[in-house]
């Protein structure tokens, strides 16, 4: 008993070793059971046991054979056996007279009795079939044989071309993207701004384009989709501090700058409205789907303010240090992703890295409904506003540190405790992985195209990287020629009129454009400063 215990507990730790060496190994991109699994998949490609394992497949293909040629052997005896045993019980139903039935008062055989009743009862049937058969028969034209179909013409059926119809057009609608993204080029490289684009944001309308800089400037550039046209409209300036993040209304006519400690109203014109100031470090600001509030996150809490700066309510989200937010289209949910900070018992991690979560928040009832521990560095966060998942599915887009974008799905499901309410969970639906091996990303992931149907990430080399968001296909690399500065940031018109326009900021101050066609000069603004 001992060594049988003994044995046990050295399989455990021999287990849980193995299972660490692996994690150390592939930096937790497998477990041991794949590294096994990959094992016994090599060792079947051996030679030796490939024809061993191609000899048994024979064998049971033979044997498979035999067993159902016995089977149809042993029912056609069978069916022979039954029909000779009713040759004789059935002449008088070919003379046309009728099995004897026992009446009420008569006495049963006793001898055979039930065997005598199932061959009256089959040969009733039989005679029955035989007379309708008589009967309708010469009332039914000659036609085609019948054939089952779901709803679409008898003609049409054809069970490959049903197959190959959603292929097809998939396959021409991933085409006809390849030859939109290949006929993109750069249209328009301007010197804005004077330090690094921090951030940049086409408007809901796709009208206008704001950039902002670390030289205490923000830019509104007017843009013409119909004819590819951009100037210069308005430059903010901000003289005390740099702006971290503009986000336009969802109706496009107010604006906010995110400053360290405080938030700028400004209208869609450049003038600023409001002024609010925060107490602690603002990390991300974010509209609420009506345009009348917004949210500001605030280390480990989120701040509902309105247009004047009043708190309206307040979300906490206990020990997690959050790094972006971003509200479900109906503002009743918020998808937020930030780091553990410390435990629930004060204690602080000393040697291991500090665990990275994607939390679900309500704010209806103010909890946590639903949260998922990561390994990567998670930074941002961006819910598409247009793709939806039937009626109930949204579509988040995950960024890290260096790792590809992510893309969750959050849908919702009846509460166990409460069958009138739902919650919300999250499951991953693609990674965006590039053609070439080891490419390290740089900034968010963004949605673009028409319906958010493109992903778009740019990488530490300069190159932009685009993928289909439905199908997670490499769609086309665009090469960094004609950069010579680190993209920052980059931002897609939504404009239905021109879906294929997007710009980028860079480390050097520069604002790229590209587009179907080449833009126009740009035109000198007029500046204005903060109110």
């Amino acid at each position: 008993m001992t060594a049988v215990t003994t044995l046990g507990l050295a399989a455990v730790s021999g287990w849980f070793a193995s299972e660490r060496w692996i994690f150390s190994k592939y930096r937790g991109r497998k477990w041991l059971m794949d590294i096994l699994l990959e094992r016994i998949e090599r060792t079947w490609d051996l030679p030796g046991f490939s024809h061993a394992r191609k000899a048994w497949q024979k064998t049971s293909l033979s044997l498979r054979g035999c067993a159902r040629l016995l089977g149809r052997w042993r029912s056609w005896i069978m069916c022979n056996d039954w029909e000779s045993s009713l040759s004789d019980d059935g002449k008088d139903l070919e003379a046309g007279g009728l099995p004897w039935v026992a009446g009420a008062g008569e006495k049963a055989e006793t001898s055979d009795t039930g065997r005598t009743r199932r061959k009256q009862a089959l040969l009733s049937a039989m005679k029955t079939i035989h007379l309708q058969s008589t009967i309708i028969a010469p009332f039914i034209t000659p036609g085609k044989k019948r054939v089952e179909t779901t709803g679409a013409d008898p003609g049409d059926i054809d069970s490959g071309k049903l197959v190959a119809e959603p292929v097809r057009a998939e396959r021409s609608r991933l085409s006809l993207m390849k030859r939109k993204l290949g006929v993109l080029e750069l249209t328009g490289d301007f010197e804005a701004h004077q330090a690094l684009v921090r951030d940049a944001q086409f408007s809901e309308d796709g009208k206008f384009l704001i950039t902002s800089s670390w030289d205490g400037t923000s830019i509104i550039w007017q843009t013409h989709p119909e004819h590819n046209l951009l100037s210069m409209y308005r430059v903010l300036v901000h003289p005390k501090s740099y702006v971290g993040q503009t986000v336009w209304s969802p109706d496009s006519t107010m604006l906010l700058t995110k400053h360290v400690r405080s938030v700028k109203l400004w209208t869609q014109h450049g003038v600023c409205h409001k002024t609010i100031d925060r107490q602690t470090n603002i990390r991300r600001v974010a509209w609420l789907p009506d345009g009348k509030a917004f949210l500001s996150v605030e280390e480990n809490t989120v701040f509902r303010l309105d247009l004047l700066g009043k708190e309206l309510d307040s979300y906490d989200f206990g020990m997690t240090t959050l790094h972006d937010a971003a509200v479900t289209t109906d503002g009743s949910r918020v998808w937020a992703v930030g780091v553990l900070s410390e435990s629930p018992s004060k204690l602080h991690p000393s040697k291991s890295p500090v665990e990275k979560r994607l939390i679900v928040y309500n704010m209806q009832t103010k909890c946590i409904e639903y949260q998922i521990p990561i390994l990567d560095d998670v930074r941002h966060v961006s819910i598409s506003r247009k793709a939806r998942l039937g009626r109930n599915g949204l579509l988040a887009l995950i960024s890290y540190e260096i790792q590809p974008p992510q893309l969750w799905k959050l849908y919702r499901v009846s509460d166990e405790r409460n069958a009138s309410a739902s919650i919300t969970r999250v499951r991953l639906l693609h990674t965006y992985l590039p053609r070439q091996t080891g490419v390290e990303f740089a900034g968010p992931g963004y949605f673009g195209g028409k319906d958010d149907e493109l992903v778009l990430c740019a990488s530490k080399g300069r190159d932009i990287h685009v993928w289909d968001r439905e199908s997670g296909i490499y769609l086309r690399h665009i090469p960094a020629a004609g950069r010579s500065s680190d993209l920052m940031c980059m931002t897609w018109n939504p404009a239905s009129e021109n879906p294929f326009m997007f710009a980028t900021g860079s480390h050097d101050g520069a604002v790229q454009l590209w587009s179907l066609s080449p833009t126009r000069e740009v035109q000198e603004p007029s500046v204005m400063a903060d109110g």
